[in-house]
């Protein structure tokens, strides 16, 4: 049936997820050979990647990237893990264009409410935007398609779009039909599940067909549809996800001016920092998750080592002694050995495992702290054209040392003010007085800003990374550092706006754990004597 509709419709392209049977996929072959000749099936994974493209034209060059996280093993019935998930990359020549396709198929989303593969998925996308930057640049028109599972507003989305420039054909037409909001998994279709879709009564659009053109051709989306409803003449779908299909246009154009896109990128540039940052927020809380499971881990192994150990030295009892009779039960010994066996493999194994995504995730949060540095170098770099994106021009900037950061100088009257009623630890700073209209760190108390949640803490962190240049240093994601730290904070700024300075404070450095905020400002109550005295 999904044979017969492809050949109906005639695409130029095809690309297909969740094809985990490769019979299936020699089955479309064959019945896709006259309309598609040219297809690839990206095998990737125990079951497979599901990946496979088809296409009217001929291959030119074909790629598989795997992503580095992809969920976890002993999840069986998620099955991600296994399915190896990845992005495959083909190139054609359509006409004399040259064009890069992408398919990929991201993470699930298995609760909305307790997402714990949250942060897979952000860094499933951000590997997916640098091998899209990496690997295109030699493209006329770039095609991403693929079940990306995420809304258009979450994270992953805004990061794809804003540091790729990919336009989504569902915004980018005025040509639409389909199911309402572009949604492609509906509550109407009767293999998907009622309870995810509770809250959302015309079901999500979690599929994508995304493209942008380049210098010199310029792409529109002419339409975009959705399948709506059952196949003709049987009472199911076609899938449990509404099919998309979209008709692009390409023209060729002169070259654009090098001014122009970068007054049009500087319009983004801010709200792409901000992206990152939370990103980054986002990775770094995964991390610390994984980090602890291995540290469970780890324990468990020792401990399964020292039960074996014990077992070893009880077999030696009878060897050592003068009897020979062994009073410890047989059987009960060799269930206790097996047992201790057992629990010392299966912990290494895990350990190994969540090491590798240590690792992975450790190289992703440090490839994002530098795509954020040079994102902000751009920020300062730019023209008369970004002055709203730069930071201010009347910033106090104290300080020579790496990471040193500034505070505008239309704040210090507020916050002196603010600072000398307040009493720490009791005061909801920034909601009264003269702290109303500062940053969204002061708005809220310093008990309820740092939510142990990271969507709680996404917008206000954000918010806060403008004021003070420096993304995340505040944010811990530990419950026990997190209420020492905010009062460190208040009493740091305190004592440096009575004196008429502000001590700069580093962002910390990757990997770094544990660091309070004195340390990173300086040293703690004895330094700042120190330097009281002196001064």
């Amino acid at each position: 049936m999904i044979a017969d509709l492809l050949k109906e419709e005639d695409f130029d392209l095809i690309l297909l997820q969740e094809v985990y049977s490769e019979k299936d996929y020699l089955f479309l072959k064959r019945a896709l050979s006259h309309c598609n000749p040219h297809s690839h099936y990206f095998k990737s994974g125990v079951i497979g990647s599901g990946l496979a493209l088809f296409s009217k034209h001929k291959l030119l060059d074909v790629f598989l990237y795997r992503y580095s996280v992809n969920g976890f093993p002993y999840k069986a019935f998620h099955g991600d893990w296994f399915a190896g998930k990845a992005v495959g990359m083909v190139v054609v020549n359509i006409g004399g264009m040259v064009a890069h396709v992408y398919i990929t198929h991201l993470h699930a989303e298995y609760s909305r409410e307790n997402d714990a593969y949250l942060p897979h998925r952000v860094a499933q996308t951000w590997e997916l935007v640098q091998f899209l930057r990496l690997t295109s640049a030699a493209a006329d028109l770039i095609i991403l398609g693929g079940d990306l599972n995420m809304h258009p507003s979450d994270l992953g989305i805004r990061l794809l779009r804003g540091y790729t420039g990919l336009v989504d054909c569902y915004h980018a037409t005025q040509n639409f039909q389909g199911c309402p909001d572009g949604a492609t998994y509906i509550p109407q279709n009767p293999f998907t599940s009622k309870s995810e879709l509770e809250t959302f009564p015309n079901g999500i659009r979690i599929d994508y067909i995304l493209f942008k053109g380049s210098a010199t051709l310029a792409a529109k989306c002419d339409s975009f549809s959705t399948t709506m409803g059952c196949v003709p003449g049987q009472p199911f779908p076609y899938s449990d996800h509404e099919a998309l299909s979209a008709m692009l246009l390409a023209q060729r154009q002169q070259k654009k001016q090098e001014e122009e896109e970068a007054m049009a990128s500087s319009e983004l540039l801010a709200n792409l920092i901000d992206t990152m940052n939370e990103a980054r927020t986002e990775v770094k809380v995964g991390l610390h998750h994984v980090e602890g499971m291995r540290h469970t881990a780890m324990r468990m192994g020792i401990m399964g080592l020292a039960l074996l150990l014990l077992e070893m030295l009880i077999a030696l009892v009878p060897w050592l002694a003068v009897s020979t009779e062994q009073g410890f039960p047989r059987a009960t010994f060799y269930l206790l050995g097996s047992l201790s066996l057992v629990t010392l493999v299966l912990t290494g194994v895990l350990y190994i495992f969540y090491s590798t995504q240590v690792k992975a995730l450790h190289s992703t949060e440090e490839q994002m702290r530098l795509a954020v540095l040079r994102l902000q170098e751009q920020v300062t770099s730019r023209g008369p054209h970004s002055r709203d994106l730069a930071p201010p021009e009347d910033l106090e900037k104290q300080g020579t040392g790496r990471g040193a950061i500034s505070t505008p100088r239309c704040k210090m009257a507020a916050l002196q003010d603010c600072m000398g009623t307040m009493e720490l630890g009791s005061h909801p700073v920034g909601t009264h007085g003269h702290c109303q209209g500062l940053p969204g760190w002061f708005q809220s108390h310093w008990l309820q800003h740092f939510r142990h949640t990271s969507k709680c803490c996404w917008n206000r962190n954000q918010v806060h990374s403008k004021c003070f240049q420096v993304p995340m240093q505040h944010f811990h994601h530990t419950r026990r550092w997190c209420r020492k730290v905010i009062r460190e904070h208040l009493e740091h700024i305190q004592v440096h706006y009575k004196r008429g300075r502000l001590s700069p404070l580093r962002e910390p450095e990757s990997g770094g754990r544990g660091q309070n905020l004195r340390e990173r400002s300086g040293g703690g109550k004895g330094k700042q004597r120190k330097r009281n005295r002196k001064d």
